[in-house]
């Protein structure tokens, strides 16, 4: 065969294979682009056709924990008025007195003495109806052998009377004792009531156990003694202890 004969055809035949493989790599390449708009166009579809995650449901207003009724009177009681409200989680066993309105930052406030106080409760039968006694001792020993009760008489399911008295027992051994203990034990002591007050319960438990919660705040009960005056008060104790 001719040399430039030769040279002819061995220069077609690499032209034929650059051909060829310029064609199988673009059929590569369009196989790759077609499998990636597959593959995303069955993920659009897959994630459009998900069902919408449904909402979570509101959480339920949690129940205040009252367990007797107060009647819609008690409102409007005399001397300390009564009703439901605040959170029992965030009240405190602690009493001020000697409250006056002072003026901070050009806001009006009550201020007072503070002092922490000791809580517990004991519910006494009386009659056919149940008498729960929230006793708070101060923390401080200038006020030892003084201590405030709140009285909530229970009867069929409603409380039907409510009083706070301060109460003063000199006798050493009467510490830590509520008026129903230091009657029991024929220890003298006096008791004095405010002129007015509001009670608002945010827990109401009688029942006697481990788990009873009882919680609420006494705001400006007015006592005439001028040592305490002005009283504010807060409790919350889980506990109730049965007595005689």
């Amino acid at each position: 065969m001719p040399a430039a004969l030769a040279l002819i055809l061995l220069c077609a035949t690499a032209r034929a294979q650059d051909a060829s493989s310029a064609t199988a790599v673009s059929s590569a390449a369009a196989a790759v682009s077609s499998a990636t708009v597959t593959a995303s166009t069955a993920a659009a579809v897959a994630v459009s056709s998900a069902p919408a995650a449904a909402a979570a449901p509101a959480p339920a207003a949690a129940a205040r924990p009252i367990y007797v009724k107060l009647h819609k009177e008690s409102s409007g009681w005399e001397p300390v008025s009564v009703r439901a409200g605040g959170d029992a989680e965030k009240t405190g066993n602690l009493l001020t007195r000697q409250l006056e309105k002072a003026r901070i930052k050009g806001k009006a406030v009550w201020r007072g003495r503070r002092v922490a106080a000791t809580a517990k409760v004991r519910v006494y039968p009386v009659k056919d109806d149940r008498m729960l006694v929230v006793s708070l001792f101060p923390k401080q020993e200038a006020l030892s052998g003084t201590h405030f009760e709140v009285r909530l008489l229970v009867s069929e399911g409603y409380l039907d009377e409510a009083k706070v008295a301060k109460v003063r027992c000199r006798a050493p051994e009467g510490r830590g004792l509520d008026s129903f203990e230091l009657a029991s034990k024929g220890l003298d002591f006096s008791e004095d009531f405010p002129g007015s007050g509001q009670l608002v319960l945010s827990a109401l438990n009688p029942k006697a156990g481990k788990r009873s919660l009882n919680a609420g705040r006494l705001s400006r009960a007015e006592f005439a003694d001028a040592d305490w005056g002005l009283v504010d008060a807060a409790f919350s104790v889980r506990g109730v202890t049965a007595g005689k």
